[in-house]
């Protein structure tokens, strides 16, 4: 079904800071995410966001803040607390910094 776009579509490209570029894929649907996500098990969801998170910590080495709303997500929902403050006080800087600009 994925391969017919029925379930997921190509999204583009994404560029990331240290370059690497990446393909992009979006549900066609939220219900479809959210459906395969609850059906892995908790420790399985919790494994995958911290890989996720700890890949985006290598593709936003250089500009942390660019990534770090996204970084919070993953390490909040991977159960690391301390990298998921860390991420959140950086984009709270980060908006302030804007804001004032």
């Amino acid at each position: 079904m994925s391969r017919r776009c029925l379930i997921v579509r190509a999204a583009g490209l994404e560029e990331f800071p240290d370059r690497s570029v990446s393909e992009r894929y979006e549900f066609l649907h939220a219900l479809y995410r959210e459906v395969l996500y609850r059906r892995q098990l908790p420790g399985q969801r919790a494994e995958l966001h911290l890989r996720i998170g700890r890949r985006l910590e290598e593709l936003f080495a250089t500009r942390p803040n660019e990534g770090a709303t996204e970084l919070a997500y993953h390490f909040e929902y991977g159960g690391d607390r301390m990298q998921a403050a860390r991420y959140r006080q950086l984009a709270v800087g980060t908006l302030s910094s804007v804001s004032a600009a």
